[in-house]
């Protein structure tokens, strides 16, 4: 965890907020001691958080004659990349998402972006303008029998369904739809 985050106190106290490691070393000899640029002295009950403070640094190493570098702690790499950022800003259920199945591929990207929007219920249906806030009757517009849902319009509704007849008679494939969107995705990957 960053000293930052550790030691919120101690950090308000320093005037060195954006100094490197370098600049609060000092070298004397063959010893070293930090100087983290503190604008006052502690209080009595401040003491035993900076004795913390200065026993972890103290006990870290540090190369003295190596520059101070930049390392992004998520990655194997510890580089930064847009991919290592994403995966640490995604939610942990969102993980499951098959990219490599839908953006991968020789689809337009528009088809891949429905495809993406699909999985995640962020097409405009009725169903989603409902956990919008929108009142409106939520019916298919397509067979007017079910409610409008990504599965519904994409898999199950009666339009849909001969389009993916059609399909996979086209291509001599025997095809039951799963349940879900999602589930067809996964499904395509196998």
């Amino acid at each position: 965890m960053p000293l930052l985050l550790s030691y919120p106190r101690q950090f308000q106290v320093s005037m060195k907020k954006e100094a490197f490691v370098a600049d609060c070393v000092v070298v004397v000899g063959d010893s070293t001691t930090w100087d983290l640029g503190f604008r006052r002295t502690f209080y009595d009950w401040e003491q035993e958080s900076v004795g913390r403070l200065m026993s972890k640094i103290n006990n870290s190493h540090i190369a003295i004659d190596t520059k101070d570098t930049m390392v992004w702690i998520p990655a194997e790499s510890k580089t930064f990349t847009v991919q290592s950022c994403y995966k640490v800003l995604l939610p942990r259920s969102e993980e499951a998402f098959p990219a490599s199945a839908v953006w991968s591929t020789l689809a337009p990207t528009k088809v891949a972006f429905t495809v993406w929007a699909a999985y995640f219920r962020k097409l405009p249906t009725v169903d989603a303008l409902k956990r919008r806030g929108r009142i409106c009757p939520n019916r298919c517009e397509l067979c007017y029998n079910e409610e409008e849902t990504c599965d519904h319009i994409l898999l199950h509704c009666k339009f849909s369904w001969e389009i993916w007849t059609f399909v996979a008679q086209s291509f001599n494939i025997q095809w039951c739809p799963p349940s879900t969107l999602d589930k067809s995705l996964t499904f395509g990957r196998s």
